[in-house]
């Protein structure tokens, strides 16, 4: 911008020697000309700024693509039961934290102070029966 500024400041020196020579009009001119540069590079320097925020909306949206994909990638590989996501290695992952629509997570649910089959969101505090019910009590007579 230094350089701009360089410039501009002896493009506004011509025409005041000019007007001293007598050449009124083509001071005119050189002004009308540096004007036109001016607001030429001052549309470019907006230009330059819209075109920075278009693409990290870009990359925004990218990622957002990307994240999408890859949680449809991750779902392929579960099954759903038991109002949870089962991957290959039998661990729970929340079905709430998995479907929000906004930040979607994986989130591996975590068993209870008593191993008992419920597990528990850490995230969410959803929870279900890992074995799809609620264990029976035994009935002591």
């Amino acid at each position: 911008m230094e350089g701009l500024s360089t410039i501009l400041n002896a493009a506004k020196q011509i025409p005041e020697t000019l007007k001293k020579l007598g050449k009124a009009e083509m001071a005119d001119t050189v002004l009308n000309v540096t004007q036109a540069a001016y607001d030429q590079m001052s549309e470019n320097i907006g230009l330059k700024s819209e075109l920075g925020d278009a693409k990290a909306a870009l990359r925004d949206r990218e990622d957002e693509i990307k994240k999408l994909k890859d949680l449809n990638e991750l779902k392929a590989n579960l099954r759903f039961e038991n109002d949870c996501y089962w991957d290959k290695q039998g661990h729970a992952l929340c079905s709430a934290c998995l479907e929000k629509p906004i930040d979607p997570a994986a989130v591996r649910m975590h068993t209870g102070d008593r191993s008992n089959g419920y597990v528990i969101c850490p995230l969410c505090k959803n929870g279900t029966w890992s074995k799809g019910s609620r264990p029976q009590r035994m009935m002591t007579y």
